[in-house]
């Protein structure tokens, strides 16, 4: 239901142009790992924009919350990667674990990454892929601080 607006011709920001010629916007290329069917996400507010909210200690392990929602009929597994992308795009830190969503729900599960010693700003990205299905992994991303930076300044994401 949140694809189109109304059947009068036209869409609302997901596709442009007319019904019968539908092509996806920019908005719903960047949204589309949003709304996968299954995809793992990280239970993390954006460090970006809050200013008040203290940086995590460099050096430490962050342990994160994931959420992984299966809106599938049948149960899901896969590979969850939880990584750590410095501001020039690198992976800095990462490790994997196999997950199982069960069915038309959502299952909290408990991940953990190594922070880097090096202060500045970081990303934090999951790549959920089923079982099988190479094709379709799906992202989750937070930006984060780490260590006491002048500035915090961040990977700048492509996709």
């Amino acid at each position: 239901f949140c694809y189109l607006t109304n059947n009068y011709g036209y869409t609302g920001d997901w596709f442009v142009g007319n019904i019968k010629d539908l092509k996806p916007s920019p908005v719903l290329k960047v949204f589309k790992h949003a709304f996968a069917p299954a995809n793992v996400f990280i239970n993390l507010a954006d460090e970006r924009y809050n200013p008040s909210k203290k940086p995590h200690k460099a050096g430490s392990q962050l342990d994160v919350q994931l959420v992984g929602v299966n809106d599938a009929g049948k149960e899901m597994e896969g590979e969850v990667e939880i990584a750590l992308i410095n501001a020039a795009g690198k992976k800095v830190s990462s490790n994997k674990q196999h997950v199982v969503l069960p069915a038309t729900t959502r299952k909290e599960i408990g991940a953990n990454i190594m922070l880097p010693e090096l202060p500045g700003g970081y990303v934090i990205e999951t790549s959920f892929t089923p079982k099988n299905d190479t094709k379709q992994t799906k992202t989750s991303r937070r930006f984060i601080k780490v260590g006491q930076a002048d500035k915090y300044v961040y990977y700048d994401l492509k996709e």
